[in-house]
């Protein structure tokens, strides 16, 4: 084999494994995108129904006079699950800017500051949701006075 074949054959040999990786870098893409989106849509799903459920909660409470002190805490669980929702649905513009950065700028995974941008959303989102079903339970429980004992149900029934 002369030097000038020799050349020829390793340029195809590195050009075969820089298809080969590609190849691998795409699948291995696909798969997290695939696992990514039903994140994002999970994320958008529990803060739009915790939302409309506090709405719906918030309406009938309004009408009970003793949750007055607690009117509050589900206005701002409200804002809480509003503000995961609207970053639940950012998360697919800040995974389309991602996507424009990586490849015009060749700069794939931590390096790629949309990367950050998503994760933080993300996670942001979900804090949003835990935080405000917490100010719903920690409002219940402290501005919510316990039933009195001639206001519960009796358990026993007479035949």
């Amino acid at each position: 084999m002369t030097p000038a074949e020799n050349r020829l054959r390793s340029r195809e040999i590195r050009l075969r494994e820089r298809e080969l990786a590609h190849g691998h870098w795409q699948a291995r893409e696909a798969a997290v995108a695939r696992i990514a989106d039903g994140g994002f849509r999970s994320l958008v799903l529990v803060n739009g129904v915790g939302v409309l459920t506090l709405v719906a909660f918030l309406a009938a409470a309004i009408a009970v006079p003793e949750a007055e002190d607690f009117l509050p805490f589900i206005l701002m669980a409200i804002g809480m699950h509003s503000a995961g929702l609207v970053l639940a649905v950012s998360l697919y513009w800040t995974r389309y800017m991602k996507r424009r950065h990586e490849y015009s700028r060749d700069a794939f995974g931590t390096g790629n500051p949309w990367w950050w941008m998503t994760v933080l959303a993300s996670l942001a989102s979900a804090i949003f949701f835990v935080v405000g079903i917490g100010l719903v339970v920690y409002g219940g429980f402290t501005q919510l006075g316990p039933l009195d004992d001639d206001t519960r149900p009796s358990r026993m029934t007479h035949a």
